[in-house]
């Protein structure tokens, strides 16, 4: 019969592997440190990256606000000069150029025809669209149309015709006047007001004449 007899204590024993638990222990704790502190360096280095970053954007965007606040004034400058240009686009499509006009007229007066008075002007004129016919379905009625404004020309021409031929030469300008392409586009009627004779020059040949001219609607639309 043998015996033994253990003669250490439990804080004496010794680890025979390769590495004792307690280093193991020590080095996981230092490498999960060392990790943090690298994370934790990375986290600070892209921090003081992105703080630059931002001054360089802060800095950038000092210099190019007053630029950016030129170019977006100019650009709702220039929304508003469109919108005001499409208003007016109506009202220039209704002008009327009155020097190819009096070119053309300067074209049909023959040498025995003085002209002592070109008078245009314009009016306009509201028309109002038909009443909507009711209905018994409410769903079925017509919207309304709304009003439009029209614009005419109007034109007053006097003169003096010279001559024994004086007389048909008015009336043959009259009949150009209508049958012209600049004319005939801008007025709807026009007309020998009165051929009279022309006592106070004291020769009975000559004849003074007007002529008066109602021009075609032109929609302002």
């Amino acid at each position: 019969m043998s015996l033994r007899v253990n003669l250490l204590k439990e804080d004496e024993y010794r680890y025979q592997g390769p590495v004792s638990i307690k280093f193991a222990g020590l080095a996981v704790a230092g490498l999960a440190t060392g990790l943090m502190l690298l994370v934790l360096g990375f986290m600070i280095q892209r921090e003081i990256s992105l703080r630059k970053s931002v001054r360089q954007l802060e800095s950038d965007w000092a210099s190019l606000e007053p630029r950016y606040k030129e170019a977006r004034q100019k650009r709702v400058n220039f929304a508003s000069w469109q919108g005001m240009q499409q208003e007016l686009k109506p009202w220039v499509e209704t002008r009327v150029d009155w020097g190819e006009r009096l070119e053309e007229m300067g074209n049909m007066v023959p040498p025995s025809i003085q002209l002592t008075r070109y008078y245009v002007h314009s009016d306009w004129e509201i028309i109002k669209p038909p009443p909507v016919p009711a209905t018994e379905n409410a769903e079925k009625v017509a919207k309304p149309q709304p009003a439009v404004p029209l614009r005419r020309f109007f034109i007053s021409i006097s003169g003096r015709a010279v001559g024994d031929a004086g007389g048909d030469d008015a009336v043959e300008m009259i009949r150009m006047l209508k049958s012209s392409a600049g004319y005939g586009a801008v007025f709807e009627t026009i007309k020998l007001q009165h051929l009279l004779r022309d006592t106070q020059m004291g020769d009975l040949a000559d004849r003074t004449f007007s002529i008066e001219g109602v021009g075609l609607p032109r929609k302002l639309e």
